[in-house]
């Protein structure tokens, strides 16, 4: 009763079972439970029936009960209720039946508390259902969508509230936290081996902490919520997000910062989310509340260089506290931690005995369970039951087991398990025992899905595996019996940990994965043509599946859907989508998908994916593109002002795909044809077409660059300059790009011919992005990177090629590198730039000209 949303009390006409004198020993497991001690002083279980106490609990001694708990009590009508115990031949007391009336006349007496009045069954049922959809209606509008921090906040609350049923208290380590958060800011790092109760610490300190402090923004992230959750893009965004709600600067109902960068930009989204990170850090640092963000299961981020995390700044703002967890085994990660971020670090170590004696008894009180000395002794000498995980499974294990006298030797069996997982082999093994087969049809399900499945979902699918109907009721008991193994995130299960899906990994072999597999593929596949098919879904399951089945083919005809293609184009899941393409383009399939794709007639769509796919599949990149410059053609000769922009933009991306692959001729006779076109309409409308026309300038030059023929590059790259001169104004982030990138262009075009003018130009562009990032660090933060970048490969190509002409100037950019990375916290880069500064003095000294 900590959190639920509904409360619902069926009333009949028996009061309830008051328990006998042999039955109140559960008496001493209630009492020790702090949560019941006053209630039993008013009520005592010799005189109140237990269904009285469950709803003065829950309901009438329950301060949420109006708050953030509905609360719905359904009575049977008096007459019904006694024809209904005459014909059972229940018989009541008079005190019995007087304790029933006062009991409903105190609930009416509430008005927060719903009553109503059934006679049969099916009224009751009906009743229900009416009152609940109206609740759902009304608490969850169809017209009011979660935002995407919405969506990430109850995920990982989820998530959370799981890991809180294993936790087990330790006051020395809350202790060891709260002194490290009296500090004025900081990182601290929770390490320990698995299953030690890592994100169950940090789902109850950050509950206790959402208790205690009620001003403070508290974030929880467990990179184990989901399937997207250990990416650090998503945990960058998450984190965003929650800060702009904080401040009251959250806009977006998708993502807290929109970036619309190709796949290949992948570290200028990097940049551009660890710049707005930091500086929502610095503002929250300025109220008077403090920020705690808990990052759990930092050993599970991906990619793999995201362990570093070179994407958290190097030092938090007076009020900022980060506390992040990692497996003691991942030695890289936890070095990598120290290194950057210079951590507070708790070890969490095994239980000893004391706090096992302590967790046994308490534990089981709370199921009303207590076991013998003598058992209890066994398991707190065994060595195993030091790992928080395995101790709660196993007296999860004994207080479901039903046959006393044979207890002792269930406990031995259960003990010689000499880890969790082959623990948790057994425990699967009860239960299908108990349950039937299907229960491990259900585990492997769970198991190999990406995002876990449903209940509706599983009764929809099990059929087909098991070839009998499998009820509700039977799924929700099995699903209940499981509850401390199984995560469910917003519906859909999970195993909670990886040793329970080792565990479950021992019933099948890989032939019996792939027939599962294929069960979840039909399954999805038959929404596919469905007008309420939820496609967000599908293509986060049906995609995957085929991919681990590696059926190409199957793969092929499913990404020419185009809801599902859309989705997969996304930003954040386009590296997925990279996958699949590799994929195919090994199995020969790819081809098939091409040549779909160039049948559509969605121009849009072609233009997006020609664009996600030129920098690694130049080839397919090259096939799409022309396909569309033909449509856009025709478009544009039947309506140029329309189409202008669309046709010159997609002949200038087909022209970079042509210079990729060294076909010259090819890219400048479409950059051409494109600057044909941008010069007649620069010519009658300069403000509204000087930019595309100078870029347009610039990517011709870079080809004729690449063909050598310089006088024709430094041609073009110096009218592009003087258009510029005529534009340029240093209010308009545009022009200041397109100057420092044209400068940077015609560098490289005069590097041949005059590298000292080359080097003075460079200069002057380095010195146009320097003072605009001394002017506005945060808006110009990447483009001054990338320039800098340039001038780095410039300096180094001249360093090695004349040492003794080029040292100083080189040595110089490095250093004022190292120092701007410093200011801006990239700390790797800066160590990179002086390692390099090192090693040109180390050769000075030895008189060694020789490139580093």
């Amino acid at each position: 009763m900590e959190s639920p949303l509904f409360f619902i009390g069926i009333l009949g006409g028996r009061y309830g079972w008051i328990p006998t004198e042999r039955e109140l020993q559960i008496r001493n497991s209630l009492e020790a439970d702090g949560r019941f001690t006053g209630l039993l002083k008013k009520y005592p279980l010799d005189k109140t029936s237990v269904t009285e106490l469950e709803i003065r609990y829950g309901v009438l001694e329950n301060p949420r009960v109006g708050e953030n708990l509905i609360v719905h009590i359904y009575v049977r009508d008096e007459e019904e209720s006694e024809r209904v115990l005459n014909e059972l031949g229940i018989k009541q007391t008079e005190e019995e039946k007087e304790r029933q009336r006062k009991l409903i006349e105190e609930l009416k007496k509430y008005p927060k508390i719903k009553i109503r009045e059934y006679k049969t069954a099916e009224e009751l049922i009906a009743l229900i259902e009416e009152d609940l959809k109206a609740d759902i209606e009304r608490l969850f509008p169809k017209d009011k969508l979660l935002s995407y921090i919405e969506k990430q906040r109850w995920l990982n609350r989820t998530y959370a509230k799981s890991r809180l049923k294993a936790y087990v208290e330790d006051h020395e380590i809350l202790n060891q936290i709260d002194q490290t958060l009296k500090r004025e800011s900081g990182y601290l790092l929770i390490h320990g081996e698995s299953g030690i109760g890592k994100s169950s610490l940090i789902a109850y300190y950050s509950d206790l902490l959402r208790k205690k402090d009620k001003e403070s923004l508290i974030i929880e992230h467990y990179t184990a919520s989901g399937s997207d959750s250990p990416n650090y893009i998503n945990i960058m965004h998450r984190l965003i997000g929650e800060l702009e709600n904080y401040l009251g600067e959250y806009k977006s109902e998708d993502k807290g910062v929109e970036i619309k960068e190709s796949f290949d930009k992948q570290r200028t989204i990097e940049l551009k989310l660890r710049d707005r990170l930091i500086e929502l850090f610095e503002k929250a640092s300025l109220r008077d509340s403090m920020v705690y963000i808990f990052l759990d299961g930092l050993n599970l981020l991906y990619p793999e260089k995201a362990k570093q995390l070179y994407w958290l700044p190097a030092k938090l703002p007076k009020g900022v506290y980060l506390i992040m967890s990692t497996i003691s085994e991942d030695k890289e990660t936890m070095e990598s931690v120290k290194y950057w971020l210079k951590p507070d670090v708790i070890t969490l170590k095994g239980l000893d005995k004391d706090r096992k004696a302590k967790i046994i008894k308490n534990y089981l009180s709370l199921h009303g369970k207590k076991l013998e000395r003598e058992y209890e002794e066994i398991i707190i000498q065994a060595k195993n039951t030091d790992n928080p995980l395995f101790l709660k499974a196993l007296l999860d294990e004994l207080r479901v087991f039903g046959e006393f006298e044979r207890l002792g030797n269930k406990l031995r069996e259960l003990i010689k398990s000499e880890t969790v997982e082959e623990l948790f082999e057994k425990i699967f093994s009860r239960c299908k025992k108990d349950y039937g087969e299907y229960v491990i049809d259900i585990l492997i399900l769970l198991n190999i899905s990406r995002d876990g499945i449903n209940e509706s979902e599983l009764l929809d699918i099990l059929p087909k595996i098991t070839n009998r109907e499998i009820t509700r009721l039977e799924l929700s008991t099995f699903i209940l019996a499981t509850d401390s193994y199984l995560v469910d995130i917003n519906g859909y299960y999970k195993p909670a940990h990886y040793y329970v899906e080792r565990a479950i990994g021992k019933f099948y072999d890989e032939g019996k994965e792939r027939d599962y597999r294929k069960f979840l593929v039909e399954y999805f596949k038959s929404f596919m043509d469905s007008k309420d098919a939820n496609y967000e879904r599908i293509s986060r399951e049906l995609p995957w599946q085929l991919y681990e089945l590696r059926d190409s083919e199957r793969l092929t005809e499913v990404l020419k859907n185009m809801e599902i293609l859309n989705r997969l184009l996304s930003n954040e899941r386009e590296g997925e989508l990279s996958k699949y393409v590799v994929f195919l383009e090994m199995k020969d399939d790819l081809k098939e998908l091409v040549n779909w794709i160039i049948r559509s007639k969605n121009i849009y769509m072609k233009f997006n994916l020609g664009h996600f796919l030129y920098q690694r599949f130049a080839m397919i990149a090259q096939l799409i593109y022309e396909n569309l410059i033909e449509e856009l053609k025709n478009l544009y000769q039947k309506d140029p002002a329309k189409w202008a922009e669309d046709y010159t933009k997609s002949l200038n991306n087909l022209a970079v795909v042509y210079k990729a692959r060294n076909e010259l001729d090819k890219a400048i006779e479409l950059t051409t044809e494109a600057l044909k076109i941008l010069k007649e309409l620069y010519q009658k409308d300069p403000a509204k077409w000087a930019e595309d026309y100078t870029t347009s300038l610039n990517n011709l030059a870079v080809v004729y660059e690449a063909r050598n023929e310089l006088d024709k590059a430094i041609e073009l790259t110096t009218e592009a300059l003087k258009i510029l001169e005529e534009h340029y104004t240093e209010e308009s982030d545009k022009w200041i790009e397109l100057k420092i990138e044209s400068l940077i262009i015609h560098a490289l075009c005069l590097l041949h011919l005059d590298v000292n003018r080359a080097s003075e130009i460079l200069n002057e562009a380095f010195n146009i992005s320097d003072y605009f990032f001394r002017k506005d660090p945060s808006k110009w933060k990447e483009k001054h990177i990338t320039t800098m970048e340039f001038l780095f490969q410039f300096y180094e190509a001249l360093y090695t090629e004349d040492p003794n002409v080029w040292k100083e100037k080189y040595k110089e950019y490095l250093v004022t590198g190292a120092e701007i990375y410093r200011h801006l916290n990239i700390l790797e880069k800066a160590l990179e730039l002086e390692e390099k500064v090192k090693e040109i003095e180390e050769n000075q000294s030895n008189g060694n000209s020789d490139r580093f």
